[in-house]
């Protein structure tokens, strides 16, 4: 598993969950934590339409950025 077959999960999940007759497929966010986070990044970027909200908690990419500032 890659963090791109993960993105292609989401992507198959959101279309299914959309298809919900008690689900407002406008209204879709997506949460993602640590790798989730650069998951749930990708796959928002790449379906820029999918979701009205997107929540991070403790990105991979904030973790990375962290680490590149220490003295």
């Amino acid at each position: 598993m890659t963090i791109f077959t993960e993105k292609e999960n989401v992507e198959d999940i959101t279309a299914t969950v959309k298809g919900w007759d008690f689900v407002d497929p406008e209204r879709v966010a997506l949460l993602g934590c640590s790798q989730g986070g650069l998951v749930a990044s990708l796959t928002a970027a790449a379906n820029p339409g999918d979701y009205k909200s997107l929540v991070l908690v403790f990105h991979d990419g904030l973790f990375v950025a962290l680490q590149h500032n220490r003295p």
